[in-house]
């Protein structure tokens, strides 16, 4: 598989492209404590459109969970994922990669230039094997690849 032997890879099979990007933006805030995330798309700024507007509903609800709590430490917890939710700088490739936290770009931008990473989702399944084990090789140590399907025909 991959040319770097200390990553892990994580393949997953969902219906279409709304449970993907609802799995997508539930898993992005545990990857981004860890560092820096690449998302690799055919249409990428469509997908930071819809994971922004996603991302904002996981922020609402957090509040919601907040707002309904009386233990002190759990609400401080909150509003330390809120802030911290809230800090995070998505950006699409070209638009200036200074201080980004996720990165999304096509395949084509990701081939020639492709930041090291931590945590890195491919979306578009026109990649082939070897174009997988190239991108593969800008993971960090310990780092995560998802790849992810979609299973047509499959109801969840």
């Amino acid at each position: 598989m991959p040319a770097n032997e200390d990553i892990y890879i994580e393949t997953i099979h969902l219906p279409g492209d709304e449970q993907i990007s609802l799995h997508l933006t539930r898993h992005l805030p545990l990857r981004l404590v860890l560092g820096t995330v690449v998302i690799i798309h055919e249409r990428p700024t469509v997908l930071l459109a819809v994971v922004r507007k996603r991302w904002m509903q996981v922020i609402r609800e957090i509040e919601r969970e907040r707002s309904s709590t009386l233990d002190k430490t759990k609400r401080a917890y909150l509003e330390q994922e809120i802030a911290r939710m809230r800090s995070y700088k998505f950006s699409v490739q070209g638009r200036g990669i200074e201080g980004v936290d996720a990165l999304l770009m096509t395949h084509a931008e990701a081939r020639a230039s492709l930041p090291c990473c931590f945590t890195m989702y491919v979306l578009d399944e026109g990649i082939q094997l070897d174009s997988i084990e190239a991108l593969a090789a800008y993971i960090e140590e310990r780092g995560l690849l998802v790849l992810y399907h979609k299973d047509k025909g499959v109801q969840l």
